[in-house]
């Protein structure tokens, strides 16, 4: 990077008003980077509202266009030929110059646009992948149009940055298929503090919990996770089951359970960690999502807190498989009778110890240390 103070500038659709993966990231990522002497300012869509400050980092919202489902928004043309003239003046939100950019997820066009940015000034830019694939959704219009946005805008993204981060072998993959470009794996984080089962404290006594946490969507398996919660009263296993997340099929999901007569499923909707953590304690985590998952932090999170995982072969599994800390099967991802008979194993087993000290890689503190790195690693073209 050049000799003038590092600052950072973080071009992204979403921030910290809207839920999902990206935004977590960016909650956690962002403060510590502060904490670490990196001034990080964040430019997104949203109402508009003068800069302020957010846990250290200076955000700035633009006003959204053009929205489809919070993914292909774009700011107004007038607005981001503002931000463009004070980045290149060195004068944005009265900061020293931007030395660095960054983008995530390779689908936005706000990423487009922050790559862009960095070539046009030439400031160089690092890209964070989070996705293990093209959108995956039973809508064929809406499955074709993705695939063409990563032909095209995604494509562009990945070549155009000056280095790229991806949170998994897979979605390191990914990048590799889709561009030609080799990307630096940097696993995604988590808060262990706020996950971890205590040293020596055993998981709760009697039958094992079965647990889904996942937004309410087909894609994400929650009626894979029903049909596994039946299999396993059928087989003797009484423990209750738990559903964590909300989304347009939490209803259909609760008539489901009732017209099907499986007991004991308790919904909980939206839930922070610490009201999930003691249901993951001893229990089996399933996960039968069919996403293009790039890294599942839910994974860690389950392990963390002290559960056994079954889950479908998505982003993570591999890194947590090789290393060896945590009580995981995997099947191919859509193998329900493999997943079924995997978590049915499971319960008829004690619940795993946890070892603490093994998943501190895929801490939050860690994680920054990273990235940092990698941002002090770009170099001005």
């Amino acid at each position: 990077m050049s000799a003038a103070a590092p600052h950072l500038l973080v071009v992204t659709t979403n921030l910290h008003q809207n839920a999902g993966g990206v935004q977590e990231h960016l909650k956690a990522l962002l403060p510590r980077l502060v904490e670490r002497g990196l001034r990080t300012t964040a430019i997104y869509l949203g109402d508009p509202e003068p800069p302020q400050l957010v846990d250290g980092v200076q955000v700035l919202a633009l006003q959204r266009h053009l929205d489809v489902r919070e993914v292909l928004g774009v700011p107004h043309p007038g607005d981001w030929g503002r931000i463009e003239r004070l980045v290149r003046d060195g004068d944005l939100l009265g900061g020293p110059p931007v030395t660095a950019i960054a983008t995530h997820t390779r689908f936005f066009p706000m990423s487009y646009l922050g790559v862009r940015l960095g070539r046009r000034l030439n400031i160089p830019t690092l890209h964070t992948e989070h996705g293990g694939g093209s959108v995956i959704t039973a809508s064929a219009p809406y499955r074709a149009t993705s695939l063409a946005v990563d032909l095209t805008m995604g494509r562009a993204v990945l070549r155009g940055a000056d280095r790229v981060l991806a949170v998994s072998e897979r979605s390191a993959a990914f990048v590799e298929r889709l561009s030609g470009v080799s990307a630096h794996v940097l696993n995604n984080g988590v808060d262990l503090a706020s996950w971890e089962r205590p040293r020596g404290v055993r998981a709760p006594a009697g039958p094992r919990a079965l647990v889904f946490v996942g937004r309410l969507v087909p894609e994400k398996g929650w009626r894979t996770f029903l049909d596994v919660v039946e299999a396993a009263r059928g087989a003797g296993h009484p423990g209750t089951a738990h559903v964590f997340g909300a989304g347009p099929d939490e209803e259909a999901a609760q008539r489901e359970v009732t017209t099907r007569g499986i007991a004991d499923v308790v919904f909980h909707g939206h839930a922070t960690a610490a009201q999930m953590a003691p249901a993951l304690s001893g229990a089996v985590f399933v996960n039968p999502t069919l996403a293009a998952e790039g890294f599942q932090l839910t994974l860690v999170e389950a392990a963390a807190a002290g559960a056994s995982v079954a889950s479908y072969a998505v982003g993570g599994v591999d890194e947590l498989g090789h290393a060896g800390c945590v009580d995981l099967t995997s099947v191919p991802q859509g193998d329900e009778a493999g997943l079924t008979q995997s978590v049915l194993a499971l319960l008829a087993s004690p619940p795993p110890e946890v070892v603490h000290d093994d998943l501190a890689r895929w801490d939050w503190d860690h994680v920054a240390d990273a990235y940092l790195e990698h941002v002090r690693a770009l170099r001005t073209r």
